[in-house]
């Protein structure tokens, strides 16, 4: 009896472990407004959770998709006739460039990219990594951030910036290495990954993210401010950075914060608000309670995915009563971020 009960206990455990982040990604970001550059000092702690001996590290570097017309991002907005990248000018694109790549003891560590696909990269760490182990990584890189003409994503004319995608993370393995260039399709495969974040920006910028703020500091002359971030288990981080505040924000009944840029139809924040929750309880009951505690909504997101024909009818022909157009432009963003943080 005692056996089935250590077997069960064994059983539980690997099941949780497995289900919780096994890598780790501390960053120092500091971002140059007038150059659009993000410069990154990185540590990637990646645990080898497979059967096999790993003697590359394979990582994915999707903001390098940017830097000319042969990636195959560049590819793909060829093949979607998108002019606007063709024919852009050479400080709209975005690129990646990586300073030198080291482990703990800040011994030079071999890298390289994939000769096919300029988004993906990898690193021989110092000695193969065995299963169960665990290695280092420190990149100190440069990101030139492109355009938001493009994706949506990226600096835009205004002064602002929509992040994503913004920094190197590591493939998943499972018994081979997935790797997949990025394409526009918002489809990256991550693992789960525990990060913490000190993110420099202006003091003049405000920050909007579901990473949890520990603290926010200002640098003596005044002029800039550090943000620490922390968030585990998450897939990615989305930051939006703006002079002004087009978000508005309130808490669910659940304890989570609600920040979203959705245009609302000119609806008093009340209903903006009774129609969140009713989404909230719809998900909760179906799909779980939603595991963090804050969740962002983005036009962007939104714009990237529309529902398509609800703005298609004159307002007055249209059928649809005050709020409904909002109610399921969130619906469909939202469901599609709960899906993506609980399944």
């Amino acid at each position: 009896m005692s056996s089935i009960r250590i077997y069960h206990f064994v059983v539980i455990f690997f099941a949780l472990h497995i289900l919780s982040a096994q890598h780790d990604i501390s960053m120092n970001v500091d971002l140059d407004v007038k150059k659009k550059i993000l410069t990154i000092t990185q540590e990637v702690t990646y645990f080898n959770s497979s059967k096999d001996t790993l003697n590359k590290i394979y990582f994915h570097d999707w903001a390098n998709g940017f830097s000319n017309k042969t990636t195959p991002l560049g590819k793909r907005f060829a093949e979607d006739f998108l002019k606007r990248f063709y024919f852009s000018k050479e400080e709209e694109l975005g690129r990646t460039i990586i300073q030198n790549v080291t482990d703990k003891k800040r011994t030079p560590l071999r890298w390289q990219r994939d000769t096919a696909a300029q988004d993906i990269f990898w690193v021989t760490p110092a000695s193969p990594l065995y299963p169960g182990e665990k290695s280092s990584f420190i990149f100190k890189y440069q990101i030139k951030l492109p355009s938001a003409k493009f994706t949506r994503y990226g600096y835009l004319d205004n002064g602002n910036f929509n992040l994503k995608y913004w920094y190197v993370l590591p493939a998943v393995y499972n018994n081979k290495w997935n790797t997949y260039s990025h394409k526009n399709l918002d489809d990256l495969y991550a693992p789960l990954i525990n990060y913490k974040i000190n993110l420099t920006i202006p003091v003049g910028y405000k920050l909007i993210s579901d990473l949890n703020e520990q603290n926010t500091s200002s640098l003596e002359n005044g002029l800039k401010k550090i943000i620490q971030l922390e968030g585990n288990n998450r897939t990615e981080v989305n930051l939006y950075l703006e002079q002004g505040l087009s978000f508005y924000e309130f808490s669910l009944g659940n304890n989570i914060q609600f920040s979203s840029n959705i245009n609302g139809d000119d609806l008093l924040p009340q209903m903006k608000s009774v129609a969140i929750n009713r989404i909230f309880n719809f998900l909760e009951d179906r799909l779980g309670p939603y595991p963090f505690d804050k969740i962002v909504i983005s036009e962007v997101d939104y714009k990237n995915n529309p529902v398509y024909g609800l703005n298609q009818l004159p307002d007055i022909v249209r059928p649809f009563p005050d709020g409904f157009q909002h109610e399921i432009k969130q619906l469909k963003i939202i469901t599609e971020n709960y899906l993506k943080k609980t399944l």
